[in-house]
This record gives structure tokens, C-alpha cells and sequence, in this order.
């Protein structure tokens, strides 16, 4: 089946029309005319479920990001924003998040250099996460898990 037709399934619309769009480093990106109307954002390859789900959470967390409409069959659907200039409003909100992250990186060192004695204990992971990091295949330990690393 092509992308065509399985993001006319997906989306329950028909494809009128599909462009390239620049961007995509793990995967093809396509505008997509719908018949009902939509626009909208198609991503093809190999990790399009696990960036679905990231922007799904990103979303949910209040961060700016598109909606994620639909996924399945390898391609994954997100609603089309139209580019717009860079806006007064826009740079300060970005200096806004830019200073916020900036104090919260100082409050971490802060706290880490003003804790004495205790930073090795708090920066080196203990044996369990040693061992973990050694891990290739988790049903090993953990029976019940089967479907693969989700986080």
C-alpha cells in the first residue's frame, strides 16, 4: 500500500495533493492536502511511533508542539502550522524559557558544589544502575516484560 493510501485510511480522508518539506533528519516529511480540507504533516521511517509518543507527552506538558492526529502503518500524521515570522512576543517567550533553564542549571551546580562530602554519592549511580547500564535484553530479568524498551 502506498503512504498515499494508508494516510487516506488513517485519516479518513482522501490525499489531493503532497508536497516535500524541508527538516526530517530520521525521516521523509510531507505536506498533505486532504479532500475534507486539512492540512496536514506526514512523517515516514523508521522511529515515526517514538517521536509521536515524544511529542504526545511534550504536548501534554504544555510545550508548544503540533498535535499528533494519527499513527499507524509506519507514518504518523500531525496537524500543519504555517510558518510565520519571528515575532517581538515570540524572542521574548524564548528569553523567558532560555533564562528559566539557565537559573535551573546555576540552582543544580549550586546545590551539588554546597553539598560538600555528598556529591560523589549523589552523582555516581550505585551498583543497580551500574549493572543496568550492562544490559542488552531486559526480558533477562524481568519476565514479564516482552513489547520492547517504552519508557
Amino acid at each position: 500500500m502506498s503512504p498515499e493510501a494508508r494516510l487516506a485510511a488513517l485519516m479518513g480522508s482522501a490525499v489531493t495533493r503532497t508536497r516535500p518539506l524541508h527538516g526530517g533528519d530520521l525521516s521523509a516529511v510531507t505536506r498533505a492536502d486532504l479532500s475534507d480540507g486539512r492540512a496536514v504533516v506526514v512523517k515516514t521511517g523508521p522511529m515515526v511511533e517514538i517521536e509521536a509518543r515524544m511529542l504526545t507527552r511534550m504536548r501534554a506538558a504544555g510545550a508548544p508542539v503540533p498535535e499528533v492526529l494519527a499513527v499507524g502503518g509506519g507514518l504518523f500524521c500531525m496537524e500543519y502550522l504555517e510558518e510565520t515570522p519571528a515575532s517581538a512576543a515570540g524572542w521574548r517567550a524564548r528569553r523567558r524559557l532560555l533564562t528559566q533553564w539557565v537559573f535551573a542549571a546555576c540552582m543544580g551546580i549550586a546545590i551539588l558544589t554546597l553539598s560538600g562530602s555528598n556529591v560523589p554519592e549523589f552523582v555516581k549511580p550505585g551498583e543497580m544502575s551500574m549493572a543496568h547500564a550492562d544490559v542488552t535484553a531486559c526480558r533477562n530479568c524481568h519476565s514479564p516484560y516482552s513489547r520492547g524498551l517504552e519508557h
